[in-house]
């Protein structure tokens, strides 16, 4: 497991999953090598879901490799229970580019290029908008500079 990862537990029946990883391995795709057993999932945490590392992100799209609905309640690391953890860090991008997308708006922004949300393999990602089958909208996403991450909502091991 990656640093700040953690395992969730599918929201979907089992038989919701089994129908799914079906139609997956029928279509010729690859189950996600996320997928561990018996409903779990291992990946990063963002709003009620389960992301993989990221496929694509430009300004127009956001594409994690996969993406799952999970209880929240079943989260651990390390086989130890975990709450949300939220981090805030410094955008790789300038002000002038920052203030181009107009993030003064979102929910994440802090000011001065810093912004809050869940970690994903290099990104702060906000809240999600829509999610199908299909794609994944969050409200936004940013890479980031690792080394200025720090916890903003801290992590409660139970």
């Amino acid at each position: 497991m990656k640093q700040y990862q953690v395992m969730g537990k599918s929201r979907m029946t089992d038989e919701e999953l089994k129908e799914s990883l079906g139609e997956m391995a029928f279509e010729g795709l690859e189950i996600p090598k996320n997928y561990l057993s018996d409903g779990w999932f291992e990946g990063y945490y963002v709003y009620g879901y389960i992301f993989g590392d990221i496929a694509d992100s430009d300004e127009e799209a956001f594409t994690p490799n996969f993406w799952v609905k999970v209880d929240r309640n079943t989260l651990e690391r390390n086989g130890k229970k975990v709450e949300n953890v939220k981090y805030k860090a410094q955008a790789t991008a300038d002000m002038k580019y920052l203030e181009h997308l107009d993030f003064e708006e979102t929910s994440g922004w802090l000011g001065d290029g810093w912004f809050e949300g869940y970690y994903v393999n290099g990104y702060l990602v906000g809240p999600i908008m829509e999610s199908t089958d299909e794609y994944i909208v969050p409200e936004y996403w940013i890479r980031i500079k690792p080394e200025t991450m720090t916890v903003v909502e801290s992590e409660e091991v139970k």
